[in-house]
């Protein structure tokens, strides 16, 4: 058994691998990957990395990654749109299927309630332990407008911006007013119905 230290240093590099998969590899968004398109190979990278770790391993592991790596994965211009959205007034939802341990105290710096963070979450046993599952399904997909709508409610309510750049943002793109697909200026390149 590794000691705490040990383990919440290799949770730290193991969620950065993870978290890196799922970005594009530091491409900034620019190729999608299979990890990030395929949530089966997500739990694949789950269970064998994360099966068994306590919870709170991993959160303070997640929480050191979006401190101090996450912004370097991130497009610039994605982050510059986010600012120019509440400096609006807009209320910013992050929608991703990246897991919610790191994407939730990444958004908390940025002024995000964590009730407007709908990710990935992983699944706990009776002692906060990581089963190397998912709860419910990854947050990809047709599932990200259900988990949209289940936060905010029927989503032709609201003016919606939606921002993607792989297949798995599809359906959200085609529910927004201005989608944008693999750019974040505006007058940019919009998503295509």
């Amino acid at each position: 058994m590794p000691s705490e230290s040990a383990a919440e240093a290799a949770a730290s590099v193991v969620v950065e691998a993870v978290a890196v998969a799922a970005t594009g590899g530091g491409d900034h968004g620019k190729k999608s990957t299979a990890a990030h398109e395929d949530s089966s190979i997500k739990e694949t990278l789950i269970s064998q990395y994360f099966d068994g770790f306590d919870i709170t391993q991993l959160e303070t592991a997640g929480l050191r990654f979006a401190t101090e790596s996450l912004d370097q994965w991130l497009n610039p211009q994605a982050l510059e749109r986010l600012c120019w959205h509440q400096a609006q007034g807009h209320r910013v939802v992050i929608v991703s299927a990246n897991l919610e341990v790191y994407l939730k105290p990444w958004a908390a710096r940025y002024g995000i309630a964590e009730d407007d963070v709908i990710a990935s979450k992983l699944a706990l046993n009776a002692e906060a332990k990581i089963t190397g599952k998912l709860e419910g399904n990854s947050c990809y997909g047709p599932e990200k407008v259900s988990r949209l709508e289940a936060t905010l409610g029927p989503l032709d309510q609201y003016y919606l911006y939606a921002y993607g750049d792989s297949k798995g943002d599809r359906e959200l793109l085609a529910c927004a007013d201005e989608p944008f697909y693999r750019s974040f200026a505006q007058g940019g390149s919009p998503w295509i119905r």
